[in-house]
């Protein structure tokens, strides 16, 4: 079954406005995995975890922790500060990959352009956040290979396999 991966996703990301700001602060950048049964992991972005999704599976790994999650069993993943273990700053975009190979965000800005470039920066597809901040790529046809996906939100790479 393809998989796609997101490597180093979140060490990639592009940070806007006043999020910036607040992360520029002292504190630790991770990955939190918010679970349905309200259980939450969370992974150091300096770590680069990888996260891949392969079916109805996710599997996290990072160079010191890894878990394997069900699709379903996920709430939502979202970058958070965690400064004294006390406070969050949640980033406000959420992806996720759907079974029929889209890839979807939210939380964008409405009218948010995304686009998706090959590594040699040509953009092969522009697609636009719609009125609840929403936008769709369809990947299920892309070939085998590395792309950026870019807004003013979010920025990272997907590895497709």
């Amino acid at each position: 079954m393809k998989g796609i991966i997101f490597r180093g996703v979140l060490g990639l990301l592009a940070l806007a406005g006043g999020v910036a700001a607040a992360w520029a602060q002292s504190g630790v950048q991770t990955l939190k995995v918010q679970l349905r049964n309200g259980g939450s992991q969370y992974f150091r972005l300096s770590e680069k975890p990888v996260v891949t999704f392969d079916g109805a599976k996710c599997l996290i790994a990072s160079a010191s922790l890894s878990a394997e999650y069900l699709m379903a069993d996920i709430e939502c993943a979202v970058i958070v500060e965690q400064s004294s273990g006390v406070t969050e700053l949640e980033r406000k975009v959420v992806v996720d990959y759907t079974d029929a190979g889209n890839l979807v965000l939210r939380g964008l800005n409405m009218g948010s352009a995304v686009r998706l470039a090959d590594v040699a920066g040509r953009v092969l597809r522009v697609v636009v956040a719609d009125s609840d901040g929403c936008a769709s790529i369809d990947l299920s046809s892309a070939p085998k290979g590395v792309y950026i996906v870019s807004s003013k939100e979010i920025t990272f790479k997907v590895y497709r396999k």
